[in-house]
């Protein structure tokens, strides 16, 4: 479990962020900066204009990106 403390530092960090990535149970509730989220089913996360959502398996479409990107497609 995190202390208050890092808990506050981890807040800070990530509402600086330009890319994050981060596991589905830590919510980027802080990060203001352009965010895609991508999972299998709905979210329940309120969806601001900086907020992108897949609903998609992860490791399909991360394939795809990564098919992509090595492509030099977009």
């Amino acid at each position: 479990m995190l202390s208050r403390a890092s808990f506050r530092t981890a807040s800070r960090l990530v509402s600086g962020c330009d890319l994050l990535l981060m596991l589905g149970f830590f919510l980027p509730y802080e990060n203001v900066a352009p965010t895609l989220i991508v999972n299998r089913c709905e979210v329940m996360l309120p969806g601001p204009a900086h907020r992108f959502f897949v609903k998609q398996e992860h490791d399909s479409y991360f394939r795809e990106v990564a098919t992509c990107l090595t492509k030099g497609g977009g």
